[in-house]
């Protein structure tokens, strides 16, 4: 089985409302007061008891069965922490009545709780956090109630963290809160993504570096389950086409490798947290993806474990800036009996092994049904697709549960299981196993738990259906005015020269400490948010450092009115365990790679024409060491600089800093915008495509214009991010960067009102 125990400490080196993980719903806390903590003492901590960590250890490497079980990551309590029976419960003088307990559980890389009560008034909200305030998840409120009254917690850093619940004077009825469940965390998986993927995973190409136009990356997510096992799904369509967020996995996620006895795959799949887009943006650039988008909560639709088959349905349905993707399907399949195969090749898996940013493999071998033994448990005979070698990639732990595509992007089938492995950069040839979706589609007597029942709900008799963007035509784009990969980022950094030091845009000494990058789009949009990319850090934030992010529109030069804010803290820290002194502490970030983040803004915004997303730092007390927010582009003469900076309490272009040379640049910063006319931004109608030329072999480009007027070309990815932005003068090509080839672009060229617009691809 290819399922695995983590944690995963999904953490942003940005602010409090740009942490959201389960959909939550802004606001800060309140935090406990001085006098609370010093009156309280170590009482205001629940200690979880001491365990033999060693001990774990090996039985986890004892446990590890040929198909690859489950890997644990974490150790689990069992409690009873409720508010009004545990930890400090008091009223504000507005009335406001307040419940705050701490939790501690002594080494823990992170912590993450299941609530087994939970049932929120309008007004009242929960948050959790760790003792230094720098990793914060909520508002939780009233919208998260649900049908079984339980909440699972993403993991929350360190090993001490804090419950706080406020409800307001006057509320409807009192909360009801209860944590039964505390999972300690002995792993760590934040030390070793991705710098350390899987152990040997050099033949897994990120999804960044193929098949990266593949809505299906979009479909596959990483899902945890009860606080302790990590698995990969993938949302899937069905018939009605109407967005109903089904979520296909494998059965053996849910209860761990079939060890557990009649599980309650109700209770079980209410405590499952599925993590969206937490994959890698850049294929040249190694970079943590995006930990802020999940959801809590799961429903069971049907689960039928003679074939590993679950199919769930997700408590909320994902936002769009989530950009979900809801995969198509197939039943079909030649042959009959024990000589069953599908031959539409090649065939694609998009998987998280170990929990790792996503990573994809292909096979060009047709899929035969099998009847693979599995150490654990037999499953009914030829049940399964055999995968009887990878072309490329293989997979892992963590990988349980992935969808295998067949050629029409259509999902045939979900992985229990298999031998593959890396060679190197080569697969190692060993067989993977995935179960045939056909073979559960009207399985048993209960129709209530046919796949049929959920995936074709209109009854239509369909063998097979495409995939489903709910969002489509007005998706959300993302805008960049570069591509941060490894041949532009300058990963050096700007530092400022003497007598001054620092980084130009981060701290330093030169009182610079607010930045914005500059973006120009005609069609009038909302702004979203905005992701950002954040270097590693080779020191310790200081304490108190607070980075505040804002939109502003254009002024007569740079930034003019500020129209929205959103903020939070970060502090690039890890728990590392020793296994000489055999025990953990805290250790500043030196090695973890680039992160990328992404800024939810409580409010969105109307913009149109220049605008300007900015970040300011503000801190108490020098640094210790200079630190930055975002990676700036390596210096190019011949490109537009769009970096801003506060000088002197005026807005200068980063270019006209007198103290030193500043060449042009960008700061890795990527608004994601949404259009007020309903159709999505990079979906250009495409018109007079002859007059857009694009030679492949030398990468150049003509707009063929009968009166030689100029004008400027953009250049987008097939998701919407701008791959490139020129000026062309009538007929002269210009010649573009070099692209993966077969990446797709769509050009976009405006000569006054004339907008012309075709796709290449390169």
């Amino acid at each position: 089985m290819k399922n695995y125990r983590l944690i995963l400490l999904f953490i942003c080196a940005l602010p409090v409302s740009l942490i959201q993980a389960q959909i939550s719903h802004g606001g800060s806390p309140l935090f406990p007061s001085q006098q609370l903590l010093k009156s309280s003492g170590e009482s205001f901590f629940i200690e979880m008891p001491a365990f033999n960590l060693d001990s774990l250890l090996k039985d986890d490497q004892l446990n590890k069965g040929n198909m690859r079980g489950s890997f644990r990551f974490a150790n689990k309590f069992y409690t009873s922490i409720e508010r009004g029976k545990s930890g400090y419960n008091y009223t504000l003088p507005d009335g406001t009545k307040v419940w705050q307990v701490g939790i501690r559980s002594k080494g823990a890389y992170s912590i993450n709780v299941l609530f087994s009560e939970y049932h929120l008034p309008p007004g009242g909200r929960l948050f959790l956090y760790n003792s230094d305030h720098s990793h914060i998840v909520g508002s939780f409120t009233h919208e998260n109630n649900s049908e079984k009254n339980i909440l699972p917690i993403q993991p929350v850093e360190g090993d001490e963290i804090i419950v706080e619940y406020t409800e307001p004077a006057g509320a409807a009825f009192e909360g009801k809160l209860k944590i039964s469940e505390v999972n300690h965390d002995y792993i760590g998986l934040r030390v070793r993504e991705p710098a350390n993927n899987p152990a040997n995973s050099s033949c897994m190409p990120n999804v960044a570096c193929q098949n990266s136009d593949n809505p299906n990356i979009n479909s596959t997510v990483l899902i945890m389950i009860s606080g302790s096992i990590a698995c990969t799904g993938s949302l899937i369509n069905n018939s009605s086409e109407n967005g109903t967020p089904y979520l296909l996995t494998a059965t053996h996620c849910l209860n761990n490798n079939f060890t557990v006895k009649n599980p309650d795959y109700e209770d079980v799949a209410g405590t499952i947290i599925t993590f969206f887009n937490y994959q890698q943006s850049y294929c040249s650039l190694t970079t943590r993806g995006v930990e802020n988008m999940s959801i809590a909560g799961t429903q069971k639709a049907c689960v039928i474990d003679t074939f590993d088959i679950a199919l769930l349905r997700l408590n909320e349905t994902p936002p769009d800036y989530y950009h979900p993707y809801y995969s198509g399907w197939s039943i079909e399949y030649n042959g009959s009996g024990t000589n069953i195969s599908v031959n539409n090749y090649p065939y694609i898996n998009i998987h998280h092994p170990v929990g790792a940013p996503k990573k994809t493999g292909h096979s060009d071998a047709i899929v035969r049904i099998s009847n693979p033994a599995f150490q654990n448990y037999k499953f009914m005979a030829y049940s399964h697709w055999e995968v009887s070698g990878w072309t490329e990639g293989s997979t892992a732990s963590g990988s349980s549960g992935s969808p295998l595509y067949d050629s029409n992007h259509r999902v045939i089938g979900g992985l229990s299981g298999g031998a593959s492995d890396c060679s190197g950069t080569k697969p190692n040839g060993g067989k993977d196993y995935f179960f045939a979706m056909f073979r559960g589609w009207e399985y048993g007597n209960n129709s209530a738990n046919y796949l049929k029942t959920y995936l074709d709900p209109t009854n239509s008799g369909k063998k097979s259906i495409d995939g489903f963007d709910p969002y489509k035509p007005n998706s959300l784009s993302r805008l960049s005015n570069a591509n941060y990969d490894a041949a532009q980022v300058d990963t050096t950094r700007t530092t400022l020269t003497s007598p001054e030091s620092g980084y130009l845009f981060g701290y330093n000494s030169a009182g610079i400490n607010e930045f914005a990058e500059e973006f120009t789009i005609t069609e009038k949009a909302e702004v979203v948010g905005a992701y950002f990319l954040v270097p590693p850090y080779s020191g310790a934030i200081p304490a108190g450092a607070k980075i505040t992010v804002h939109v502003y529109k254009s002024g007569n030069n740079g930034p003019g009115e500020r129209i929205t804010a959103a903020s939070t803290s970060f502090s690039p820290q890890y728990i590392g365990y020793s296994s000489t002194s055999k025990n953990f502490g805290k250790y500043n970030v030196t090695l973890t790679p680039a992160t990328e983040c992404f800024v939810k803004f409580e409010s969105e915004q109307e913009i149109q024409g220049k605008f300007y997303i900015a970040y300011e730092i503000t801190y108490p007390n020098p640094a210790s060491s200079p630190f930055t927010i975002v990676y700036n582009t390596k210096f190019d003469a011949a490109a537009n600089n769009t970096a801003w900076i506060r000088y002197n309490s005026n807005w200068i272009p980063a270019t006209q800093y007198p103290n030193q040379t500043v060449p042009n640049t960008s700061l890795a910063i990527q608004p994601v915008v949404r259009s007020k006319s309903g159709t999505s931004i990079e979906e250009m109608k495409i018109t007079k495509e002859e007059n857009i030329r694009f030679n492949r072999s030398d990468r150049t480009l003509s707009i063929v214009s009968e009166t030689s007027e100029s004008g400027e070309i953009v250049i987008y990815s097939i998701n919407g991010q701008i791959i490139e932005k020129l000026i062309f003068q009538g007929n002269v090509p210009v010649t573009l960067r070099a692209m993966p080839q077969g990446t797709i672009g769509l050009v976009k060229a405006i000569s006054g009102s004339k907008v012309l617009a075709s796709k290449i691809i390169y």
